[in-house]
């Protein structure tokens, strides 16, 4: 996303990965060509942010990161027991859950 462009979907290719993670953000430098449309136009000192998709999987179940205590529990809402799950992939916002809920369960933040 362009900050200019908001609502423009950019498509581009990964052309070099660096395997260093900072840390502090969680942030790897990426070098990649993005394709701009002959209407967009970028100037010194705007700004982009990208996501990579590196897989897609319909049909999941997902929890907001901020949800799991002790790094594999949350807390059903009915009963304010702790429930462990089986994590699956996962970003900085959120977490696919494997095993251990279904969408009828209600969790509430710990």
């Amino acid at each position: 996303v362009i900050d200019a462009y908001k609502e423009l979907i950019l498509r581009g290719k990964v052309l070099e990965a660096y395997p260093r993670i900072n840390q502090v953000n969680k942030t790897s430098k990426i070098i990649a060509s993005i394709e701009l449309p002959v209407s967009v136009n970028v100037y010194s000192g705007m700004s982009v942010e990208g996501n990579i998709i590196i897989a897609e999987r319909k049909n999941t179940l997902v929890i907001p990161r901020e949800f799991l205590t002790e790094n594999k529990k949350v807390k059903i809402k009915s009963s304010g027991e702790l429930k462990e799950i089986k994590r699956g992939a996962e970003d900085l916002q959120f977490i696919e859950v494997l095993e251990g809920l279904d969408e009828s369960i209600e969790i509430v933040k710990p």
